[in-house]
C-alpha cells in the first residue's frame, strides 16, 4: 500500500461510505486487527455507533501507526450493542461482557466461510461459492454472499426456534451450524471452514478495506449470479471499485426462502444420521 493510497483510504472513510459501514455493524461489537502491528490479536470491545466513533478509530490507530486495520464485527447481533467500558474498572466489565456474551444476543444468522490460502488459488474459491450459490437457489434458501478478501462469505438468516446462544447447552446453535458447514464441506468444498462458530466469532464488515499481498481490497456484497460467476479480483481492488461502491447494497438471494430446506438436504446428505440436523429437518 502507497502513502497515496492511504490517505485516500483515509478520505474513502470520511465519505458517505461511513454511513454504510455503520448500518453494517449496528447493535455489534467491532474489532480491528493489522496482522504485523498486532501479532495476530484483534482490539475488540469497541462500540461503533455513529460518525464520532469513525473519527476516533482513524486518528488513534490508523493515523497514528501510518497503517491500516481490517474491520472486524460479530455475526451476532446484540440487543444494545457493545457497551463502553470507560468505569472505574474498565477490565472486569469487558471479562463480564464476555462471559454474559451469549445472554446479549438477539440474531446469529448462519455464516459460511470460504477461507482460501492464497490469491494464486483463488479460482478455487470462486468455483466453490458458485457451487454453493447454486446449491441454496435450487433448495430455495436464502443467503447474501460478499467477498471477503480472501474469499467468501455467505450470510443465510433464519427463524430458527428452541436453538440457545450458550455453548454450554445442548441444544445451541454453534452445534447445528458447524455440523451443516461439516456436511457442505464434505460434499463440496475444502476451503469451506470449520471452526468459526462461537458466540463472539468475527467477521468483514462490508465496504471496509482490507490488504493481502500488499494490495487493497474492498469487502463487497455481491449482487447477482453473473457477478459471481465473471468474478475477477482485480474489480475488487480499492482504487478501482472506490468510485462505486456507495451504489453497491447487500442483496438477498430467495428473500422468501428457508434455511430448514438447507437443513434437510443436509440430513439427507451426511453420513453420520446426525441427531441435530435430523431433529431440525422434521
Amino acid at each position: 500500500m502507497t502513502n497515496l493510497q492511504f490517505w485516500d483510504l483515509m478520505k474513502y472513510y470520511s465519505s458517505p461510505a461511513t454511513f454504510k459501514i455503520l448500518k453494517q455493524v449496528k447493535n455489534k461489537e467491532v474489532a480491528l486487527l493489522n496482522k504485523h502491528i498486532d501479532n495476530y490479536r484483534a482490539k475488540r470491545f469497541i462500540r461503533f455507533h455513529n460518525t464520532n466513533s469513525m473519527n476516533y478509530v482513524l486518528n488513534i490507530w490508523f493515523k497514528k501507526n501510518k497503517d491500516i486495520y481490517s474491520f472486524y464485527s460479530t455475526n451476532a447481533t446484540l440487543i444494545k450493542g457493545c457497551p463502553v467500558f470507560n468505569g472505574v474498572d474498565p477490565d472486569t466489565d469487558k471479562q463480564y461482557f464476555t462471559d454474559n456474551f451469549h445472554k446479549l444476543i438477539v440474531d446469529y444468522p448462519l455464516f459460511i466461510d470460504i477461507d482460501c490460502p492464497d490469491h494464486e488459488q483463488f479460482t478455487y474459491a470462486v468455483e466453490s461459492a458458485i457451487l454453493l450459490h447454486d446449491l441454496f437457489n435450487k433448495l430455495n434458501v436464502n443467503h447474501k454472499i460478499r467477498f471477503s478478501g480472501m474469499g467468501f462469505h455467505f450470510i443465510i438468516d433464519h427463524n430458527l426456534k428452541n436453538y440457545s446462544y450458550d455453548m454450554k447447552e445442548e441444544n445451541n446453535i454453534y452445534d447445528l451450524f458447524r455440523e451443516i458447514a461439516v456436511v457442505l464441506h464434505n460434499n463440496f468444498s475444502m476451503l469451506i471452514d470449520l471452526v468459526i462458530y462461537d458466540p463472539r466469532r468475527l467477521i468483514k464488515v462490508p465496504f471496509t478495506a482490507t490488504e493481502y499481498d500488499n494490495k487493497l481490497y474492498v469487502c463487497t456484497p455481491i449482487t447477482s449470479s453473473k457477478e459471481l460467476k465473471l468474478f475477477k479480483l482485480d474489480k475488487y481492488l480499492f482504487d478501482n471499485i472506490k468510485v462505486d461502491i456507495l451504489d453497491i447494497e447487500d442483496h438477498v438471494f430467495n428473500p422468501n426462502g428457508d434455511i430448514v430446506n438447507l437443513i434437510r438436504w443436509c440430513f439427507k446428505n451426511e453420513k453420520n444420521n446426525n441427531r441435530r440436523l435430523r431433529k431440525t429437518s422434521g
